[in-house]
């Protein structure tokens, strides 16, 4: 599975992505990686739910949860598949807005890096 981080939303780092990437709302259901693809985004989940899939498991991911964020740094594919369930709201985060982000503040990300 790619590695799943809970976040506090009190904490200085949840409020740094959700201050530095758009959140968008899904209506429906969106597959955002298919297993096997590089990452083009992680994903903080801030209402609904994320369904992250391998093989014939899966795993629902609520919010406050980081989700791609380690594979999406080092460029691995990802051995999951990652869809958005309806009515969810996310922050998408973008690989280089995130690089120039950690290099910033590397005590922030320390935690999950």
């Amino acid at each position: 599975m790619c590695e799943i981080i809970k976040l506090n939303p009190n904490d200085q780092l949840y409020k740094t992505i959700c201050a530095n990437f758009p959140e968008k709302e899904f209506s429906r259901e969106f597959t955002i990686i298919n297993k096997g693809q590089r990452p083009n985004v992680g994903i903080l989940v801030l209402s609904g739910q994320l369904m992250v899939e391998k093989d014939n498991t899966s795993q629902t991911v609520g919010p406050e949860n980081l989700v791609g964020i380690k594979e999406l740094l080092s460029g691995k594919s990802i051995n999951v598949t990652v869809t958005i369930g309806p009515k969810s709201i996310v922050t998408l985060i973008d690989k280089f807005l995130l690089k120039d982000l950690v290099d910033k503040n590397q005590e922030l990300f320390k935690e999950i890096l």
